[in-house]
């Protein structure tokens, strides 16, 4: 159980990440064994301290934790699949309106958590691969937002769990890594998908197979593959970059500081910032300079959140960078180069999703109330305007 050791590590006891990876996300891949039914347990206490910001939403359709979250381009966002409060997967689907408030928008023809997810270039949504009851998916699922309406996709070459997915300048989507299976070493292998050729294909291999990593692209086109799950769950794993001209990858100099195995990624006013947590605990924060190509320390904060899993990053329509552990949300200051907290949840949580509204606000949906514990149907909105 390689894969199900190292989240259980990240996780303190699952994308992303979110992966998505990573402008949106959910705050921890979700480990990959399938647990039976709970004992239900009592809503969690309310976290002592202000609530700056953060006012109870509506609740979802039903509990979900490790569940994706994608901004539209017309200011609404869209959250697809997670977990059930059995553990399940889920197939439906909920739009989130810009004023926070929700409706059904169609169900998945394949349950799943852990998947991948993009916006294309008309505006639809391709979400890939993640982890189904039945195990890692290679299925493709395409979101019209205009006619709030699901379709099959070019399945990916392999199954994939905890992939990233990228769109890059040229229009064509890259997937990076992801695991078969639980059981299995990670992927290092690279595809690509094109409006011209509608299928994926092979394009190029990693020096390091990965999983619930972070993916992030230069103001270039290339892409900075970060973190993540390797073949060793301990091990923490160098930096590479995807030419996506070239259609090869390259190494690139070690971070400044050691990091744990997962970390995220996101880009500021075209330079990209990366965030991950050293091994004694601090959240540490890096540039990557674009002409040297070397990552500079930024700053480090010791944002209280006792995992890595629990961290999640979100960048908001006025490009302002967040960072949420389980119950508090910080805003990265260009200035001082330090995450100043700005929120608390009303809730503590792990597993959630952050979804970036217009005015500086952020939509903070579902998880568990802690490891083992309730999943949530609960909803937040959070102000983070200066």
């Amino acid at each position: 159980m390689r894969f199900a050791a190292a989240l259980s590590l990240l996780a303190g006891g699952v994308v992303a990440l979110g992966g998505c990876a990573r402008g949106c996300g959910s705050s921890e891949p979700a480990p990959v064994a399938s647990a039976g039914p709970r004992e239900p347990s009592a809503l969690p206490a309310r976290l002592d301290g202000p609530l700056r910001g953060c006012t109870e939403g509506p609740a979802l359709p039903a509990p979900r934790y490790a569940h994706a979250s994608v901004s539209l381009p017309d200011g609404t966002a869209i959250l697809v699949g997670g977990r059930s409060a059995t553990h399940g997967a889920v197939a439906d689907a909920v739009r989130v309106r810009a004023d926070g408030s929700l409706r059904p928008a169609g169900r998945l023809a394949e349950a799943r958590f852990g998947s991948a997810s993009v916006i294309l270039l008309d505006g639809s949504v391709m979400i890939l691969g993640g982890l189904g009851d039945g195990g890692a998916l290679a299925s493709v699922e395409l979101y019209d937002g205009a006619r709030d309406a699901w379709s099959k996709g070019a399945p990916l070459t392999a199954p994939r769990a905890y992939p990233t997915a990228t769109s890059v300048v040229d229009g064509r989507v890259v997937v990076i890594g992801g695991t078969p299976s639980p059981e299995a070493a990670p992927h290092a292998s690279i595809e690509a998908w094109s409006r011209e050729d509608p299928v994926f294909r092979h394009v190029a291999e990693m020096a390091h197979g990965r999983s619930a990593h972070g993916a992030v692209m230069l103001s270039w086109g290339d892409i900075v593959i970060a973190g993540g799950v390797g073949t060793d769950p301990a091990a923490a794993l160098p930096l590479e970059i995807f030419d996506v001209i070239r259609n090869v990858v390259r190494p690139l100099p070690p971070p400044p500081v050691a990091w744990s195995p997962a970390f995220g990624l996101l880009a500021r006013d075209g330079r990209p910032l990366l965030f991950g947590r050293t091994p004694d605990g601090p959240i540490v924060a890096t540039y990557f300079d674009l002409r040297s190509q070397w990552l500079i320390p930024a700053g480090a904060e010791p944002l209280s959140a006792p995992s890595t899993g629990e961290l999640a990053y979100v960048t908001t329509r006025e490009a302002e960078v967040f960072v949420a552990s389980a119950g508090t949300l910080a805003r990265w200051d260009r200035r001082s180069l330090r995450l100043a907290p700005t929120a608390t949840l009303r809730y503590p949580r792990l597993g959630f999703a952050l979804t970036p509204l217009e005015g500086g606000r952020v939509f903070v949906s579902g998880g568990r109330a802690r490891e083992g514990g309730e999943v949530l149907a609960t909803t937040e909105v959070c102000d983070l305007s200066p």
